[in-house]
C-alpha cells in the first residue's frame, strides 16, 4: 500500500546516490585509484583504472562512472 505521508513520498523523490563532476589529478594504477579534484576545492581517492590526469570524470559512490566532455561549466549555488 502506497504511503499517504506527504514527507515519504517527498523522500522517494530524491536520488540516492552522490553524483560529483571531478577532474583527476592522479592515478595509481597499482591500486586501482585515481586521486580527483572537485569543483569546490575538495579531493576524493575513488576507484577506476584506465583514466589519466587531467581527466573530466562522474564519480558515483566513489567509483568513477564515466568521462565528460571538456565543455564550459559554471556552478550556482541557490
Amino acid at each position: 500500500m502506497a504511503s499517504t505521508n506527504p514527507w515519504v513520498r517527498f523522500k522517494k523523490l530524491l536520488p540516492t546516490v552522490s553524483r560529483y563532476r571531478a577532474t583527476i589529478t592522479s592515478v595509481d594504477s597499482v591500486r586501482g585509484t585515481c586521486l580527483v579534484s572537485l569543483t569546490g576545492g575538495e579531493h576524493l581517492r575513488v576507484t577506476g583504472s584506465g583514466y589519466q590526469a587531467g581527466q573530466i570524470v562522474m564519480i558515483e559512490d566513489n567509483k568513477i562512472t564515466s568521462t565528460l566532455p571538456s565543455l564550459p561549466f559554471a556552478r550556482v549555488e541557490v
